[in-house]
């Protein structure tokens, strides 16, 4: 018995065998390195990419209080993409176990049951 082939699934088996071919000759790019250095409108994307939605006001607000980290280039915001993660990680607070928030809740309750006695 004679099969045939369809001449399309041939191609595409042809052009599989070839596409592996050339990923082994030539390794495939490394994604593009990110500039370091992002305006006011790239810095809320990048907080909110990472979990805090900000508004272009309270950036400017924890700017002007030094509470983020920022500079100034003439008039305008220049942010660090390390540094705002930086300061995002330090920003964020570790979950704390249940067995903590017992013993937390323990220790407060000596606290003023000794303040009260006192």
């Amino acid at each position: 018995m004679i099969t045939v082939q369809n001449p399309f699934e041939a191609i595409l088996s042809e052009l599989a065998e070839l596409k592996a071919e050339i990923r082994k000759i030539k390794p495939p790019e490394p994604p593009a390195k990110l500039p370091d250095a992002l305006t006011i409108d790239q810095a809320i994307q990048f907080l909110e990419e990472n979990g805090l939605p900000v508004t272009k006001a309270q950036v400017y607000k924890l700017s002007f209080l030094n509470e983020i980290p920022a500079s100034r280039i003439g008039k305008r915001l220049v942010f660090s993409r390390k540094d705002l993660l930086t300061w995002i990680q330090a920003r964020t607070i570790p979950k704390v176990s249940p067995q903590q928030k017992a013993a937390e809740k323990l220790a407060q309750s000596a606290r003023r049951r000794e303040r009260a006695g006192a």
